[in-house]
């Protein structure tokens, strides 16, 4: 009798597959018993967005339960669900069933690879296209403070290092690679006595490249150090301040460069809409993603894009035919 309990919950809570933010039971909207502040309307049912579904193995860690973590696009549909104001649900498909899904309006919208996009269109369009996903590229700048007498990477020899997330792809790997193409090892840097960040080869690692900045001017003994190169280009020329904290270029001294990381990602291609989406969620979605590289950017970088280029003009959103994607730029 439980079993069967829990089966007509499971049925009852998944019920009601609908375009757009439309009004729904709240038997067929997001369970939400204790009314947690969920940053959208519940009483709505929820826009479905489908992706190429991850190829996992059955005994893979991740897929059980008591250790599953959060999706890398959870950030990504977490800020999308809070500016349209109701759920978004990801969905892992096959592209045959996300070009069949769009065209019966059972998901509204998709984000897939440019090579799936094409395997979905071979035998007609399929939806809209919307926008075309840019792969995210990286490159990290090594400083040093303003106030240092180091000038350049050779000096680094037997100083403190304020990296960023131990095994960061180039706030770590490709930072101690750039040293190490200077001459100096991973063994010259200083080690610290008690690291910030629990770690065996004891190098000071940060949770990101800001913590890093901010240990480089205001830290005791570390006087070198990297920051991601978009948040180092982004900073005023001068005019930094403490309360509130803010960074300027003139308080560091840029030492050399890493070499710039290319993201590998299975969503750098067409942002899809079906033609029954509804025109009103379609806009806002537009006004996301147009947006995304500046208002989240985390949630962008976590799945490895840097923004979104906009193909159908805001104005227009009549979802009849297929576009294709711009080529990155």
């Amino acid at each position: 009798m439980k079993a069967f309990t829990l089966s007509c919950a499971g049925l009852i809570l998944s019920a009601g597959l609908a375009a757009g933010c439309s009004q729904a039971s709240f038997s067929e909207s997001i369970w939400n018993p204790f009314g947690v502040e969920l940053g959208f309307d519940v009483t709505q049912k929820p826009v479905r967005i489908g992706i190429v579904q991850a190829d996992k193995g059955l005994l893979a860690l991740e897929s059980w339960f008591l250790v599953r973590k959060a999706p890398p696009y959870a950030g990504f549909r977490d800020r999308l669900a809070r500016h349209l104001g109701c759920g978004v649900q990801v969905q892992e498909l096959q592209p045959f069933q996300i070009a069949a899904h769009l065209q019966s309006g059972r998901i509204q919208y998709a984000l897939v690879s440019a090579e799936d996009y094409q395997a979905m269109t071979e035998d007609g369009p399929v939806g809209e296209v919307l926008a075309s996903s840019v792969p995210l590229t990286r490159r990290g700048v090594i400083v040093a403070s303003a106030k240092s007498a180091i000038q350049d990477l050779a000096q680094i020899k037997g100083k403190r290092f304020a990296f960023g997330p131990k095994d960061d792809a180039v706030l770590a790997v490709a930072t101690l690679q750039a040293l190490e193409a200077a001459g100096v090892a991973k063994e010259d840097i200083q080690k610290e006595l008690l690291p910030i960040i629990p770690n065996a080869d004891r190098l000071q690692y940060h949770i990101s490249s800001f913590g890093a900045a901010k240990e480089v001017v205001y830290g005791i003994g570390t006087e070198v150090g990297i920051i991601e190169a978009s948040e180092y280009e982004a900073l005023p020329e001068t005019g930094a301040r403490l309360l509130p904290l803010r960074f300027a270029k003139d308080q560091f001294r840029v030492l050399g460069e890493t070499e710039t990381i290319h993201s590998e990602t299975s969503l750098a291609g067409p942002f899809l809409a079906s033609s029954q989406a509804d025109p009103e969620t379609t806009r806002k979605v537009l006004e996301f993603l147009s947006d995304a590289h500046t208002d989240n950017t985390k949630a962008l970088r976590d799945i490895g894009l840097a923004r979104f280029d906009v193909v159908a003009p805001t104005g227009d959103l009549g979802l009849a035919g297929a576009r294709p994607p711009t080529s990155p730029r």
